[in-house]
């Protein structure tokens, strides 16, 4: 092959292969409170919670998911409301991210979990929404509005689900971009 064929197959390769460092990177956590409680009678639960979901140029997704669910060793009385108990404990890799918008965040992936629904190599689905959102609020960070209408965090994983009302948190929201056009000297 000559130097001026490779030349032009070194450009096609570049106008193909997109620039490293576009795509989209999603990251939050918060705490809150299990709709309901857990067990009979009802104890709280608290939840916290942390994600990281990257997004590439090819549409590859891959990230990391933390969730602890505490409650008190206690239901009623003095003690209630100091939440020490590992009720469960869930940490996996983040594999499909389904949706996104200015509010709300849905993905899942396979998951460790401890405690309540143990097992290894489980399937987890998450949604997170921050809630209502003010028009000043923009740029892709958006806080939880604490224990508002529609700040929640449902989590699905070993025949569970768990919806949860975030009373504090933030997710941050970079927006996709697309790898600027390529111009050919």
């Amino acid at each position: 092959m000559n130097p001026r064929s490779l030349g032009t197959l070194a450009m096609l390769v570049a106008l193909v292969i997109p620039a490293a460092g576009f795509g989209q990177m999603i990251r939050g956590g918060g705490e809150g409170l299990v709709a309901g409680g857990f067990g009979f009678p009802p104890r709280p639960v608290k939840n916290i919670f942390a994600f990281t979901i990257e997004k590439d140029a090819k549409g590859n997704v891959t990230g990391n998911f933390e969730c602890l669910a505490l409650m008190p060793n206690v239901g009623t009385g003095a003690g209630s409301g100091v939440f020490t108990d590992n009720l469960m404990y869930v940490t996996g890799q983040i594999t499909a991210l389904h949706s996104v918008d200015d509010t709300k965040v849905s993905f899942s992936g396979k998951a460790t979990v401890t405690g309540l629904g143990a097992g290894t190599d489980l399937v987890f689905d998450c949604d997170v929404s921050t809630g209502e959102v003010s028009a000043e609020d923009s740029g892709g960070s958006v806080g939880i509005v604490p224990g508002g209408p529609g700040a929640y965090m449902t989590l699905s994983v070993s025949g569970l689900d768990f919806k949860q009302i975030l009373t504090s948190g933030q997710i941050v929201i970079e927006k996709e971009e697309k790898a600027p056009p390529r111009s050919i000297r």
